[in-house]
């Protein structure tokens, strides 16, 4: 959505102005504690580490260079789209592009959960560093394969708008009307004109040419597309692909991940009692390694359901956008507030994943601790982690290294 959509709803601004600095603030920290963290030395590396890593850092770019525009748009009216053409395309496909690429992140990771958990004995072979990167960086192509294309289908080019009629025109050279059919998109896009056809066009020019009808006419910048054939497929083939793959695809592999998680954790509970009743000397280790699987499948599952929480209200409202918006009128108030705060949900799961990591991992909060000078070195906590790190070479091959 370009910001020339925008109604300017003074709650809906305030959302934006109000809600942006604090999601920002934030998601900069979060991740960038998150990365500093998951890359010391004391962290063997692991495809655990890998995928968490990447997803940090996708989150941190969405921070740094998606949520501040619409904070721009809405405080000083300013769009950074409209800066360059490049930026344009950039801003347009970096925006759909780390949708997707973290949200394939988050499945990696369920996946290789839910295989630690069915093949624990199989994890070196299969859940490594090394695959993790060759996996990250697959996904990284296929969502530049997914969304490339914006990079050319997209352009910063210069419009007439009316503000008196509240009408979209094409570029201001006549000349190009005949192969320019920018006006047929902007009709649907910016929620003002009803007409499509030519005969809607030449009237528009007619007026414009006699000043009939407009008191106020102006040029503004527009980024978006002006190829009714490319539009087509945008609107179509592209939307639909992006919420296959940002919701729906991660969604089911979340389902059923994690009922694989939970019946390995079963079995494997069952097995670690037994163990108890044999080799009794170890029973206070396997409760502490207990404790600490809980910690990683509930921090999953968390992570997973606020994600389709948090994802799920935006992709109701986009389905359903062409039912109960009216598209001579735009968005009413009331949508523009739920709209902001579709959005607001979007950005905030990019920015509360470092918390949900601190709250429910042991490890991971007592190394942030660490970071900022807390330090709470005792022999029962070396005990502890000594006692850990036994049990984790006696008994599982579990990958803890996020929250040991």
């Amino acid at each position: 959505m370009d910001s020339n959509q925008s109604k300017g709803s003074d709650i809906a601004r305030m959302i934006w102005i109000v809600g942006s600095p604090l999601i920002f603030a934030v998601g900069v920290f979060g991740n960038i504690v998150t990365m500093i963290i998951l890359s010391r030395k004391r962290n063997k590396p692991s495809s655990t580490t890998v995928f968490l890593s990447a997803k940090a850092f996708a989150d941190l770019f969405v921070i740094l260079f998606m949520l501040p525009r619409w904070w721009l748009v809405y405080l000083v009216g300013f769009d950074v789209r409209h800066i360059h053409n490049i930026v344009c395309k950039l801003q347009f496909f970096g925006n759909y592009f780390n949708g997707s690429y973290g949200s394939f992140l988050l499945a990696a990771v369920t996946i290789e959960r839910a295989l630690c958990t069915a093949k624990p004995y199989m994890v070196k072979n299969i859940c490594t560093a090394n695959i993790a990167v060759i996996i990250s960086i697959a996904l990284a192509l296929t969502s530049c394969v997914i969304h490339g294309h914006m990079l050319i289908g997209m352009k910063l080019y210069e419009v007439t708008y009316n503000e008196t009629a509240g009408t979209i025109s094409f570029p201001l050279d006549s000349n190009e009307r005949s192969t320019n059919t920018s006006a047929f998109i902007f009709d649907q896009y910016f929620d003002t004109a009803n007409s499509t056809t030519e005969e809607w066009t030449d009237d528009l020019f007619a007026k414009i040419e006699s000043n009939e009808e407009f008191t106020s006419i102006n040029k503004i910048k527009v980024c978006w597309y002006d190829d009714p054939e490319y539009g087509q497929y945008f609107s179509e083939i592209h939307q639909t692909l992006s919420v296959t793959t940002f919701m729906f695809i991660p969604l089911i592999i979340f389902l059923v991940c994690g009922i694989v998680i939970i019946k390995g954790l079963r079995k494997s509970s069952k097995l670690q009692k037994s163990m108890r009743n044999k080799y009794t000397q170890i029973s206070s280790k396997q409760s502490a390694f207990d404790d600490r699987a809980s910690q990683i499948t509930f921090t999953l599952l968390l992570v997973n359901g606020l994600f389709v929480v948090m994802a799920l209200p935006a992709l109701i409202f986009l389905i359903g956008r062409s039912a109960w918006v009216d598209e001579e009128t735009g968005m009413t108030e009331t949508q523009e507030i739920v709209w902001a705060l579709v959005n607001m949900l979007i950005y905030l799961k990019h920015a509360i994943n470092f918390i949900l990591y601190f709250l429910s991992g042991n490890r991971f909060r007592r190394q942030v601790l660490e970071l900022f000078g807390y330090k709470k070195n005792s022999s029962v906590e070396r005990s502890k982690g000594a006692h850990a790190n036994q049990l984790i070479s006696v008994s599982s091959n579990y990958d803890l290294s996020l929250q040991k």
